[in-house]
């Protein structure tokens, strides 16, 4: 595919987000990882006091996004594994390519599924980052790739699940610097801080960016990789008895350093309060003792006790008696 050729291809990307857009955008952010056998795709559209909304990504867009990761394709370095199309109104694309960091889909990978994308989209073993590498047990890793497939076996990902409270120091410091590095990367042109203030509760998440520059501070869209980080963090944290924090505050400075700040015990401010029966699921996901349960925690947990048992028929949610 010649450059004349790719540009006409994310212009009729853009094309195709404008006809998606809700009203009063300010930024759109399309974010396509994909292997040969597997792809993932999401779409978010910045809003007026730095919300964000997501929204359904236009099915046109698949082939269109396939096409252009395969016509891209280099003998010995391969292609890329994730892309990030941003649009600004009126109608300004911008585009970021990922070679190299490891993509992240809704639900983890084998290692057979890196093996057919190498397979069909071959890298010397100089341009094959360290994961990769893992991934195909890089010690038995020949110059050409024809062979892997009968020596490597397959694996779960990296990643993987995990457990509340299954994290230690050494990850939760490590989990908190890909937060930053992957929000750095996503943010276009020069900045002199960036500030993440992000909410969570089981299936509730609210999350603002605001990144300010030489002429001053403006809204900005996190990567979805970097969410799930936050929520793997959330997760990992934990600690029993006390729970986990709903609001983190990471903030990165043009020196790169990063001050965070976790707030286990005031309310999360959503843009719309969510139900009463969220916070029962997080309590239930993140148990606390009744020392560390705030007042404004046990008020929505008794409205959402009482919620549940209208439901159930007059029944407890917790011990399941009659009421």
């Amino acid at each position: 595919m010649t450059a004349v050729e790719q540009d006409r291809s994310l212009r009729r990307i853009g094309t195709v987000l404008l006809e998606a857009a809700p009203q009063d955008w300010i930024k759109l952010r399309l974010v396509y990882a994909g292997l040969v056998d597997c792809e993932s795709i999401h779409l978010e559209a910045l809003m007026p006091g730095g919300g964000c909304v997501g929204r359904i990504p236009p099915l046109a867009l698949l082939d269109e996004l396939r096409e252009l990761r395969a016509g891209m394709a280099a003998p010995r370095t391969g292609t890329w594994y994730t892309v990030y199309y941003d649009l600004e109104r009126p109608a300004r694309y911008r585009v970021r390519y990922d070679h190299d960091n490891e993509p992240h889909f809704d639900e983890p990978r084998d290692n057979d599924s890196y093996l057919l994308d190498l397979e069909h989209f071959p890298r010397d073993r100089a341009h094959m980052p360290d994961w990769l590498l893992e991934r195909l047990e890089g010690g038995l890793v020949p110059e050409t790739v024809s062979p892997w497939m009968a020596l490597a076996a397959p694996g779960a990902s990296r990643e993987g699940r995990i457990d509340p409270g299954d994290m230690t120091p050494e990850e939760m410091m490590d989990t908190v610097q890909e937060i930053a590095d992957r929000t750095i990367a996503a943010v276009w042109g020069r900045w002199r801080e960036i500030v993440i203030d992000h909410k969570a509760l089981i299936g509730v998440a609210s999350t603002r960016v605001e990144v300010t520059r030489e002429d001053g501070p403006e809204w900005d869209l996190l990567p979805p990789e970097a969410t799930r980080l936050l929520g793997r963090l959330r997760t990992g944290m934990y600690q029993p008895g006390k729970g986990t924090w709903f609001t983190a505050r990471l903030t990165v400075k043009e020196s790169r350093e990063i001050g965070v700040h976790f707030d286990h015990g005031n309310p999360p401010e959503f843009d719309a309060e969510p139900d009463p029966r969220d916070f029962y699921r997080d309590a239930v996901r993140f148990p606390r003792t009744a020392d560390h349960m705030p007042d404004w925690l046990l008020e929505r947990l008794g409205r959402a006790q009482r919620m549940i048992r209208a439901e159930n028929g007059g029944r407890d949610p917790f011990t399941g008696a009659a009421g």
